[in-house]
Parts: C-alpha cells; sequence; structure tokens
C-alpha cells in the first residue's frame, strides 16, 4: 500500500497486489488521523485513558468496554484505505487467570467487526504491562483475495464507510480476578478515502 499525494486536495493510493492480480490507483479525498487518548502531560510522555476495571468471572458476550469512540472525519465517504495502532494496558489483580481483549470498528451505529481475534493475557499481577496490536486493512480491489490469514471476512461489510465507531472490550474469566486496563496515547486511528 502507497499513500502519495496528488493534486491539491487529492490523495493518491496505490494498491500493490500480488503478481496474479494487478496494481491500481485510486483518488482519495481525504487522510485524517485521530489520536485516541487526550491527557495532562507526563514527564515521560505516557498518557493514559481512564482505568476501566473488568469484573471477575465475565465471557466474551459480557465483556467490559475497555475504550470507545466515534470518529468524524471533516468529510464522509467511504474508505479505501485505514491504519490502526491499538496499545493497550493491563494490570491483573492476581497471576490466576488470564485476561483477553480485542479492538473492533464499525459503521457508525451498525454492527461491530473484530479487527483482530481475542488477544490472550497469561496470568501476571506483576505491573501494569502495555499490549500492542497494528496493522492496515484495505477496501481497494478484492481484500479477500489480497489478505492472508483473514479468519473474519465481516470487517469488509460492517466497515465501509465513516463516519465510524471504534471501541476495545476486555475480560477476566477467572472466579475472583478483576482486570484494569487503559489505552495508551500512542493509538492511533488513520483513515483514508472517497466522499460519497
Amino acid at each position: 500500500m502507497l499513500i502519495q499525494y496528488g493534486s491539491p486536495g487529492k490523495i493518491e493510493v496505490k494498491q500493490n497486489t500480488p503478481s496474479s492480480l494487478k496494481s491500481e490507483v485510486y483518488q482519495a479525498d481525504f487522510d485524517e488521523t485521530f489520536r485516541l487518548v487526550i491527557a495532562d502531560l507526563t514527564s515521560d510522555g505516557n498518557q493514559y485513558s481512564k482505568t476501566i476495571t473488568a469484573p471477575a468471572a465475565q465471557a466474551p458476550g459480557t465483556a467490559t468496554v475497555l475504550y470507545e469512540a466515534e470518529l468524524t472525519p471533516k468529510a464522509v465517504g467511504t474508505l479505501l484505505w485505514a491504519y490502526f495502532l491499538v496499545v493497550v494496558n493491563l494490570a491483573q489483580s492476581a497471576a490466576v487467570g488470564d485476561c483477553y481483549w480485542k479492538p473492533q470498528a464499525r459503521n457508525r451505529g451498525g454492527t461491530w467487526a473484530d479487527l483482530a481475534p481475542w488477544q490472550t493475557i497469561a496470568a501476571d499481577a506483576s505491573t501494569p504491562t502495555d499490549y500492542r496490536l497494528e496493522g492496515d486493512i484495505s477496501w481497494l480491489g478484492s481484500p479477500i483475495a489480497t489478505y492472508e490469514n483473514i479468519t473474519d471476512n465481516t470487517l469488509w461489510t460492517n466497515l465501509t464507510s465513516v463516519p465510524m465507531d471504534f471501541r476495545v472490550l476486555f475480560y477476566t474469566d477467572h472466579a475472583t480476578e478483576t482486570t484494569d486496563g487503559m489505552l495508551k496515547n500512542a493509538s492511533q486511528i488513520r483513515l483514508v478515502g472517497k466522499v460519497i
């Protein structure tokens, strides 16, 4: 994936595909990056969202929302390409049970789609620790044909346009253990697309 600025107000997006598929160039109308955490300045530059506690004995269907945001670019339109960098900080109350987390996104008010499967964090109550997921998603050409390791293609039907919603879920399934979670200021989402 290559993003270049073309004529004023236009962005050129080139999709590099496997040799069996041709490369294509698309004209994009907007390119916006959303920083997800804004907080007081710190001596080390690390800032976090408000601490949320996931109670004990949860299941995936009752997971706690660690962070949620509505992302509204200056233009409304169809997504061509997006970059997600999600960094969470998790601290477990005991070193007994595992905890789990995953990011999700959707068209505004639509059905949630996973950006990654549940991430398993082994039991560890030593110190709060940062965990990271990062990557690009493209709606150009034929995404299912060009992406490897796709486990759920609902992403390409439930997230196609902006404005959009984003959230991070987490839970601990142990009977007595809880987990505190925060989103770190390294987290950001870049959205590139065409005006409808």
